[in-house]
């Protein structure tokens, strides 16, 4: 099952997982958004995306994952 978050570039990492459809993570976000706006944090929502966790390392974005590209190089060398 694919899982979703809320992924943050400068802290390098997920605020928010366990969130299983874009729609959940869309939702979650807003929410962020909201509490960032209520805290006068405007400049966290910048940093602040939806992404897909990788299915096999869950600390990385899919799209992003360091470990894979990793492991996709190896296999080429091998």
């Amino acid at each position: 099952m694919a899982e979703w978050g809320i992924w943050t570039a400068n802290d390098g990492g997920f605020v928010e997982t366990q969130l299983y459809s874009e729609s959940a993570a869309d939702h979650a976000l807003q929410r962020w958004v909201d509490e960032a706006a209520e805290d006068d944090k405007a400049d966290v929502l910048d940093d602040l995306s939806v992404v897909r966790i990788c299915d096999d390392h869950e600390e990385q974005p899919l799209e992003s994952c360091d470990e894979c590209a990793t492991e996709g190089e190896e296999d080429e060398d091998a």
